[in-house]
């Protein structure tokens, strides 16, 4: 089989039939969509049960709620094809998805394929560019930078690479980042790699997606996710990347306004040198903001500070 395509179901029953039915239009037919049931509590079990009875090419895993992370795993310890995909369940694709990823696959030497997002919000449309160096070794700069998107949706990526980099996703509860922890997993093997100039995938975002979904509690989770990445990027030139990771999501802590001083030690204690540093930053913006009358955006840079010195 050449192509598997992977989709992690929980609550999205007013989008699921729109991304399978997306899945199921293909040009080509040489796929499975194996979809993974993480123990929804609405009807997304039965929609999946009966797409399955009427199309062999939809495999259903049914179990219990673990999150999107086990969900993933699940659906590609169960894949057979040749090429992995993965698909939000909220999401859907173009009709003729595998037939440009397959021509394209066909006529280049790689293993690793990334093209561009289509992104709806409410009524609004836009394209997210992924237009990057065919290098793995630019890609992970890029995507530790915040640059290039982390997400395992907009990539079809080669069964040969998965098993010699032995890719997996985190084995513990996250809310965002297990995509890119299963990505720099594959780029680490610094594979051939290539880019598509186009758009199939269609993200929507709406208040259940993803993207909202890293919420205070996802500090902790992305904070042992780092952790995680100095492991799997042993490259020498990617330390001080990881360093300034590990400082934007100590400063996102302080920033929050639910996560009290002890829960902002605890993320990345090994940094704490650099808080007075950032103490002496968000002072200078605090009196900017008083002097210039934007009291809406003092108040928080007086709670920051509060948390920096240690009195909040």
């Amino acid at each position: 089989m050449k192509f598997s395509i992977i989709v992690p179901v929980f609550k999205v029953e007013p989008y699921l039939c729109k991304c399978l039915d997306s899945i199921l239009a293909q040009t080509i037919t040489d796929f499975e969509c194996v979809c993974v049931d993480d123990g929804s509590p609405d009807n997304c079990g039965t929609i999946l049960d009966e797409y399955a009875a009427k199309d062999t090419r939809i495999r259903v895993l049914h179990q219990e709620n673990k999150g999107v992370s086990a969900a993933r795993q699940v659906g590609l310890n169960a894949s057979r094809g040749d090429w992995i995909n993965f698909v939000d369940s909220d999401d859907w694709v173009d009709p003729d998805m595998l037939e440009r990823y397959n021509r394209f696959v066909e006529s280049h030497d790689c293993e690793f394929v990334w093209c561009n997002y289509g992104v709806h919000d409410n009524d609004k449309f836009a394209i997210w560019k992924q237009d990057f160096p065919e290098d793995p070794v630019a890609l992970v700069r890029a995507m530790l930078e915040g640059k290039y998107m982390g997400f395992c949706t907009n990539k079809m990526i080669a069964r040969t690479l998965l098993e010699r980099a032995k890719a997996k996703f985190p084995p513990y509860y996250v809310t965002c980042w297990e995509d890119m922890y299963f990505i720099l997993q594959c780029l680490a093997q610094k594979p051939k790699v290539g880019y598509m100039d186009t758009s199939y995938y269609h993200y929507l975002i709406h208040d259940d997606s993803p993207l909202h979904l890293c919420r205070p509690a996802a500090l902790f989770a992305k904070a042992r996710l780092i952790g995680d990445f100095e492991k799997i990027v042993l490259w020498p030139e990617m330390a001080g990347l990881i360093r300034g990771l590990k400082q934007r999501e100590r400063l996102s802590a302080f920033l929050n306004p639910k996560m009290s001083r002890m829960d902002c030690n605890n993320i990345f204690p090994e940094i704490t040198h650099l808080d007075e540093t950032i103490a002496k930053w968000w002072t200078r913006l605090f009196f900017k903001c008083c002097i210039i009358g934007l009291r809406p955006i003092a108040l928080p840079c007086f709670l920051t500070l509060r948390k920096l010195i240690g009195r909040g």
